[in-house]
C-alpha cells in the first residue's frame, strides 16, 4: 500500500502551522538572500568599522572610495530538524476514514520543536557550530536596571522611563541612526509593560509603543531570553541577516515504506543561516524585573 501525498500534505501543513506560532526570532533579525539548495557554508567580508567621508563640491572629479577594514568570514546553515512516525494500520484506517484517521499531533510538536530551535540560535547562538547569537553575543555593554528600580518593584522605575534611558545607550554609536527599532522582552517582563500608568487610564505598553515605528508589532515576548532581561536592537541586514536555504518542510523517510515495526517516518526540517555583521547594534537588558520573592 503506497502513502497518499494528502498524507504527506496534512502532516505538512499541520507542521507549519505550529512552526509558525511560537516564532519570535525572525522578527528581530532581518531576512537576507535566499540561499541555493545544497550551500553548507557562506564566506562573506566583514566590515569592522566605517571610515571615511564624504568629498563635496560641484561635480566632484577625485571620489573617495569606501577602505574600511574587513575580514573574511564563514557562516554555517545549520539544519534544524526533527520527526514523528505513523503506523500501518493508520495508513489503512486512512483508506477507509479519511483525515479523521490521522494524529496531527506528532506533526504539530515536531513543528514546534523546530520553531524553538531556531528561536533559540538566533538569541543564544551555537557555539558547537559557530553561530553567534543576538542576546548572548550582544557588542554593547548591557544596560542594567539598579536594584531598587525594577519594573515589579514597589520603588521601581517607570518601564517607559527605562526604555527611553536603553535607547539612548542603543543609539549613542549614531552608527545606525535611520534603521528601524525592535524591542524583545521575556514573557514576565512583558505583561509588566500592560500594568496602568498611575493616575491615567494608558498602560506603560501605550507610551512604550510610541517609541517604534510599528509600535507594539516592533515589541515582542520572547521565553528565549533570561525571566530579567530584554533586547534592544536596530533591524536591518546592514546589521544582521538571516538567509534560508530551505524554509520548514515536511519529507516521507524511506518513500513511506514501514519498517520491520511497521512503523513510517516523517521529518520536518529547515535550513537556514543567522549572520551578526554588527554586534554594537544589539543591546541587552537586564534586571527589569527582580525575581526574589
Amino acid at each position: 500500500m503506497s502513502l497518499p501525498e494528502s498524507i504527506v500534505n496534512y502532516f505538512d501543513s499541520k507542521v507549519v502551522q505550529s512552526y509558525q506560532v511560537p516564532l519570535v526570532g525572525v522578527n528581530l533579525i532581518a531576512k537576507g538572500d535566499p540561499l541555493p539548495p545544497g550551500t553548507g557554508r557562506i564566506t562573506r567580508d566583514q566590515v569592522l568599522n566605517f571610515t571615511g567621508k564624504a568629498k563635496r563640491g560641484y561635480r566632484v572629479r577625485t571620489i573617495p572610495r569606501e577602505t574600511a577594514e574587513r575580514s573574511p568570514k564563514t557562516v554555517t546553515v545549520v539544519e534544524h530538524t526533527y520527526g514523528f512516525e505513523m503506523h500501518r494500520k493508520v495508513l489503512e484506517a486512512y483508506e477507509r476514514q479519511g483525515e479523521t484517521a490521522l494524529n496531527g499531533q506528532d506533526a504539530t510538536q515536531c513543528g514546534r520543536v523546530i520553531a524553538q530551535s531556531l528561536d533559540d540560535i538566533i538569541f543564544n547562538g551555537d557555539k558547537n557550530q559557530s553561530v553567534k547569537g543576538i542576546f548572548s553575543d550582544a557588542g554593547l555593554e548591557p544596560y542594567v536596571v539598579e536594584e531598587g528600580k525594577e519594573w515589579n518593584n514597589p520603588t521601581g522605575a517607570a518601564p517607559d522611563t527605562t526604555i527611553v534611558e536603553a535607547m539612548a545607550e542603543l543609539v549613542g554609536t549614531q552608527l545606525y541612526t535611520g534603521m528601524d527599532t525592535k524591542l524583545a522582552l521575556n514573557p514576565t517582563a512583558y505583561w509588566e509593560l500592560f500594568k496602568r500608568v498611575p493616575n491615567t487610564s494608558n498602560t506603560y505598553m501605550d507610551y512604550v509603543a510610541k517609541f517604534f515605528k510599528n509600535g507594539q508589532d516592533d515589541i515582542v515576548q520572547a521565553s528565549n531570553l533570561p525571566v530579567a532581561s530584554g533586547l534592544l536592537c536596530y533591524y536591518d541586514t546592514e546589521v544582521a541577516e538571516r538567509n534560508v536555504e530551505e524554509e520548514i518542510n515536511t519529507r516521507v523517510v524511506n518513500g513511506g515504506e514501514p519498517d520491520k515495526e511497521d512503523m513510517i517516518y516523517f521529518n520536518g526540517a529547515t535550513f537556514q543561516a543567522t549572520d551578526i555583521h554588527h554586534f554594537d547594534a544589539f543591546l541587552q537588558l537586564n534586571n527589569l524585573i527582580s525575581t526574589t520573592p
